[in-house]
């Protein structure tokens, strides 16, 4: 039995697999948490068998020794174990504050991309990593109840064709090394991009709420703590794990970092008006009511 294993935040686990022909692409959910050998909190087997009924070769997933999961579709296989993991890692890290969101470092600084699936903050993030920025995560960050600190929670990225073509010098890196899930996206690790791409733990700067509007320009609005608050409270996964603290914590959050909408319709663009507003360059043309709250100055229309 091959076997990997893998630590986040001191929840270790394995991968296992009696398939030759699967361990490549075991290797790509979760790379950048691997570990060595040791004791582990749970593991996931991969095993195959003979469906005898119709004849086909399916695969089995274990948790520990408990089926979880059957399937003869390698795609279905592969989403069920991402799943099953993300699953397990989002329990062990309940004592975080879990938010809905991609997030960058810049010297110790982070930047949080807050939003729904579909707003871009994933491909925002990896227009940014191709810059040369660290990565958090490309879709859940932890931060730490009490403190202003972005914890990563690295996985490998989903991408669809649509994304990949904004970025040719990626396109090649990815077609060597990917994974199709079952909606069609590309799972690739971003060490294809540049080793060391996780980001350490962050102090959050900046809060900014991401919209992707195609053929829009990209506007970058000023929101004060009332609709930060608000949206943040919308994108955070566990608050009810944390009551009252976590709402403090969020309500700390946005009062340490500058909060912005960011409605986005072309991600080259969207990756220079971030650069901006992390070197507070002077503004393109100002947008919005300067009263809405802190950061009014930086606030560019691309």
């Amino acid at each position: 039995m091959f076997s990997q294993y893998y630590e986040i935040h001191n929840f270790r686990f394995s991968l296992a697999t009696d398939c030759e022909e699967l361990k490549s692409e075991l290797g790509l959910l979760t790379p950048a948490m691997a570990a060595g050998p040791g004791m582990c909190s749970t593991g996931w087997s991969i095993r195959r068998f003979r469906n005898q009924g119709r004849g086909l070769r399916s695969y089995r997933i274990y948790e520990a020794d408990n089926l979880i999961f059957e399937t003869d579709d390698t795609v279905q296989l592969w989403d069920g174990l991402e799943w099953a993991i993300m699953t397990r890692i989002l329990q062990n890290t309940r004592h975080f504050i879990q938010l809905h969101a991609s997030g960058v470092d810049v010297d110790g600084e982070a930047l949080l991309l807050v939003g729904p699936s579909g707003s871009g903050k994933s491909s925002l993030a990896l227009s940014l990593l191709l810059k040369g920025w660290e990565c958090l995560s490309d879709e859940v960050i932890l931060i730490t109840p009490g403190e202003n600190r972005a914890l990563p929670l690295p996985r490998s990225f989903h991408v669809d064709s649509r994304t990949l073509g904004l970025f040719p010098e990626l396109a090649v890196k990815v077609n060597e090394a990917v994974c199709i899930d079952s909606s069609g996206k590309m799972r690739f690790d971003p060490a294809v991009i540049r080793s060391g791409w996780v980001a350490r733990s962050s102090v959050s700067a900046w809060l900014v709420f991401a919209c992707y509007m195609p053929g829009n320009c990209n506007d970058l609005i000023p929101v004060g703590e009332t609709e930060a608050m608000t949206l943040l409270i919308g994108q955070t996964i566990n608050l009810l794990d944390h009551g009252e603290r976590g709402l403090e914590t969020l309500l700390q959050l946005v009062r340490n970092c500058r909060c912005f909408r960011f409605n986005t319709g072309d991600m080259h663009g969207a990756s220079l008006t971030m650069s901006r507003l992390i070197k507070q360059q002077p503004p393109l043309e100002l947008c919005g009511d300067p009263r809405a709250g802190a950061g009014a100055d930086l606030v560019c229309r691309n």
